[in-house]
């Protein structure tokens, strides 16, 4: 081949978010046990690729696909690198220069972590694409252009399913996409993968998926999906991946095909996912890259057959041909003749190498029966063709039967061959030949021997028309012959004829006939022809075993009076009963004994505690079943329904044939009666109470409840019981009171305490509801039951005003016991001397609340000096040594001051 290419690629230039990546995809392998190996295959643009771009390391992370939780951070050094190669090395250009990354290690998927139905994923970001690419957008990621990164991705199922170890690798060994494509002419490569535990791989073409940000690995790692799609520049889509005429699409087997009808680097991603017994169990996605150039015109070649005898090429597409079986090896052939237009070019040194193979049409035909001579050759304008003859063996497949080749030109044209195909139909006659037959026996032997009987003996004879050697064997259902009495004798075989016999002594003291009684034989006869041909011929023995007579036993219980019954309901009974009743057997042969045994269908008796003992005697025998229905033994919610079936056996007669007789026990399960616990609730400040199990207080006043939970059951076990708060919630969340979880029996008693202040209340919200519930629940067998009480706690602040507030103006400290104090709050009225109550002694301060609360008061004779101060608002000034007279005082609140005179008079 002599042919010359050009490409031009424009790149940008290469930054930590360098333009390198063509594509690559994740792979999981079982090694043993749950330790895999993780892999991890990128596909590295050597030619455009910054080496500052190649990462030494990646760290992928495992999500779980249910929640999207983080399970596993892997880390990934990177082990190896090498070259993807060109179909036709001689068709390599520089422009296009790939090398496959691998990056791995060894992981443990540990049972305990990795158990959800629902299986999880790998992923791990990348940035970025090359920048190159003509059908998406992939711009280097400066300002607001939009860029393209690749996130590799593998969904893989969990390593236990239903209790047992689910093992699977991953869909792996994907051929990467190593040439590049010609405009307008058809490509196609093999994409698939192979799957180490047989499972099955179905393709699809998907959008290739983005990364989140620009930065060549993501700050923090990669996070949990969604990952974004790339973007595809118009005219281009999922459905027009390459505007190709056909476009670019995939099998659901993994062949890729497309014919391109323009120039350029074309990014696509393909899905393989995993099914297994019909059901997915995972996904592979594979992305990757695809040049498109304008290749040199070419054409494919062309082949024509003919038989040796005929003059000329003159079968184009198809021909046939039949070999007598007289036919010698050298002449049982066909000739090929290959031409290609290429070789008339204007240059004269053009060379075209061309090349055949031949392929198996259908599964008629075993391709080693084809002999290629030879399989290559070159084509110049000096020899514008090529012969070759093609041979067959003188023992196809089948005698005598059409098969079908075809036999396969391609040349050495860039990037992929061009083929041209001949079919060739292959009659090759065979010498005839008389098979093999059984003259004794004619037909096939089915008998019964009756135990004991003398030996039997079945003669054996096979004969061949033609004299040839023959071969005698059998094939027995699943014995050997020497166990059950039975004998093949071979005798010395002469050519065309074989006499054998088969003989059998059905002897029970000889032989244990307690398992099988039943036998088949086949004996087959064959001859040694030419091509082995013949089928063999068969006849058949099924022969049986007649065991001498032996009464059945019969089994019964005593649970109904019917003696024939195969089904019993054993009732119903509740947690805490017990089932008892006998199970009784019989045989009327008395010199064989006879035992029981007992077995759950689908359970196990010694798990739930029951009894049976074994018993063994003659002829009658009795066993009793007992079944204390133990609370810890049997969880109805899983199973409350049980069938036992009991079986009497006679093992030991003359034959030791199994006799048996069975009756299946059906029982019900019912949870215990149970008298419900009850809960209730005591407000120990009732003037609080507002409504049933409302209270409605002030912030600073303490909220006291009492809650006492009891329970009277005491047969068949006293409960226990507990109570707990299982709700808080109000339109500010409630915090600071105090509640203890109490448990016990019987009767048992806890307190919720909450002494609120100012910090309740949020964003000038002054009044709070809060909700509380409270449960009882008891522990009783299988029928645990619970009582709840609500609480609902209305919290407000105070209305603090000083509407009505008057401080006193006068007072008489003289030790009369009336108006003998300046007071503003705390103290109750007086009665003058009158008999009337003192109005000053009925003021109040306005109420603190948490807006406006009292500091401080302060008072100054008339000289200005601090003769009183308190921080109390329920001070009491005496006004000691005080002279009589006018005196000031300063009343401090938060947010106002109050001013006023008080006068002190003897």
């Amino acid at each position: 081949m002599n042919r010359s290419i050009l490409i031009l690629l424009l790149c940008a230039p290469l930054l930590g978010s360098a333009s390198h990546i063509v594509g690559g995809e994740f792979e999981l392998v079982h090694l043993n046990g749950f330790t895999y190996r993780l892999n991890l295959v990128l596909y590295f643009d050597v030619e455009h690729g910054s080496p500052q771009a190649k990462d030494l390391s990646v760290n992928a992370r495992i999500f779980r696909k249910a929640d999207n939780a983080r399970m596993m951070d892997v880390f990934l050094p990177l082990v190896s690198e090498a070259p993807v190669l060109y179909t036709q090395p001689g068709c390599s250009i520089g422009e296009l220069q790939t090398n496959k990354l691998i990056y791995t290690a060894t992981i443990t998927l540990s049972a305990f972590n990795f158990d959800d139905p629902q299986g999880y994923y790998v992923a791990w970001e990348r940035c970025c694409r090359n920048y190159s690419i003509t059908n998406i957008f992939s711009e280097p990621p400066v300002g607001n252009a939009i860029f393209a990164g690749q996130t590799f991705y593998l969904e893989i199922p969990p390593v236990v399913k239903d209790g047992k170890p689910f093992i699977d690798s991953t869909p792996r060994l994907f051929p990467p996409l190593s040439d590049y494509a010609c405009k307008g002419k058809p490509y196609y490569v093999d994409f698939t993968g192979s799957d180490e535990d047989g499972d099955s791989l179905v393709y699809s073409m998907v959008t290739p998926l983005n990364t989140r940000g620009s930065a060549g690995i993501p700050q923090g790692g990669t996070g949990p999906r969604p990952y974004p799609d790339v973007i595809w520049i118009p005219g281009y889509s999922l459905d027009k991946v390459m505007q190709g005429s056909p476009d670019l699409a995939i099998s659901t087997e993994g062949l890729l095909t497309v014919t391109p009808t323009r120039t350029g680097l074309f990014v696509f991603a393909v899905k393989c996912e995993e099914f297994r017994d019909g059901k997915k169990i995972g996904e592979t996605r594979r992305d990757f890259q695809m040049l498109v150039i304008d290749c040199p015109v070419a054409v494919p070649p062309v082949i024509k057959g003919k038989k040796l005898a005929d003059a000329d090429f003159a079968s184009k597409e198809n021909m046939s041909v039949t070999f007598p079986h007289s036919t010698p090896d050298t002449e049982r052939c066909i000739e090929v003749q290959v031409s290609d237009l290429d070789i008339l070019n204007d240059f004269d040194s053009f060379i075209e190498k061309i090349n055949i193979r031949a392929k198996a049409y259908g599964n008629s035909l075993n391709i080693q029966e084809v002999k290629l001579l030879t399989t290559s050759a070159t084509l110049s304008k000096v020899n514008p063709t090529a012969t070759f003859r093609i041979c067959f063996d003188e023992c196809p497949l089948e005698s005598s039967v059409p098969y079908r080749i075809d036999i396969i030109a391609f040349d050495d044209a860039c990037a992929l061959p061009l083929l041209d195909t001949l079919r060739v139909t292959v009659t090759v006659q065979t010498p005839p030949n008389a098979p093999a037959h059984f003259v004794q026996p004619v037909d096939d032997i089915v008998e019964g021997l009756q135990e004991g009987e003398p030996k039997k003996i079945w003669p054996v004879k096979v004969v061949d028309d033609d004299g040839d050697q023959l071969s005698l064997s059998y094939k027995t259902d699943g014995f050997q012959l020497a166990q059950v009495g039975m004998d093949f004798d071979f005798n010395q075989p002469i050519p065309g004829i074989i006499e054998d016999s088969l003989s059998w002594d059905p002897t029970c003291e000889k032989y244990n006939f307690s398992v099988k009684r039943s036998f088949a034989i086949t004996l087959f006869a064959d001859d040694q022809d030419f091509c082995n041909y013949n089928k063999p011929d068969s006849v058949h023995f099924k022969l049986t075993l007649i065991p001498p007579p032996n009464a059945n036993p019969v089994i019964d219980t005593d649970i109904t009076p019917n003696q024939f019954e195969r089904f019993v309901d054993g009732g119903k009974k509740r947690l805490f009963d017990k089932f008892e009743f006998n199970v009784v057997g019989r045989d009327d042969d008395a010199n064989y004994p006879i035992s029981f045994e007992a077995a759950g269908i689908g359970f196990r008796i010694i798990d739930y505690g029951m009894d049976f003992p074994i018993v063994t005697g003659l002829p009658d025998i009795t066993s009793h079943f007992s079944w204390p229905l133990d609370c810890k033994l049997i969880d109805l919610a899983k199973k409350d329904s049980f069938n036992v079936r009991f079986i009497v056996m006679d093992r030991n007669n003359k034959c030791k044939i199994y006799q048996a007789d069975t009756v299946n026990v059906g029982f019900k399960i019912l949870p215990p009666i149970n008298a419900p616990p009850e809960l209730t609730m005591q407000n120990l400040h009732p003037e609080t109470t507002d409504g049933l199990n409302t209270v409605s207080t002030f912030w600073g006043k303490p909220v006291e409840l009492l809650f006492t939970g009891t329970d009277t059951d005491e047969k068949p076990v006293v409960d226990n019981v507990k109570i707990e708060m299982i709700g808080a919630t109000g339109n500010v969340p409630p915090e600071g009171y105090a509640f203890n979880t109490i448990t016990g029996q019987k009767k048992v008693e806890t307190k919720f305490l909450w002494n609120p202040d100012c910090s309740i209340f949020k964003d000038d919200v002054f009044s709070n509801k809060y909700e509380f519930k409270f449960r009882l629940s008891d522990d009783h067998c299988q029928s645990a039951l619970a009582d709840t009480v609500n609480l609902t706690i209305n919290l407000s602040d105070y209305v603090s005003t000083d509407e009505n507030f008057e401080p006193p103006s006068v007072i008489t400290p003289n030790a009369d016991s009336f108006n003998d104090f300046f007071a503003m709050d705390g103290y109750e009225p007086r009665l003058r001397g009158d008999g009337v109550f003192d109005p000053n002694s009925e003021i109040g301060l306005p109420l603190d609340n948490c807006l406006n609360r009292f500091e401080y008061i302060n008072i100054y004779n008339r000289w200005g000096k601090l003769v009183f101060t308190s921080e109390s608002r329920f001070f009491k000034w005496y006004a000691p040594e005080a002279a009589a007279g006018v005196y000031f005082y300063h009343l401090k609140f938060t947010n106002k001051n109050y001013k006023g005179s008080v006068r002190v008079r003897f």
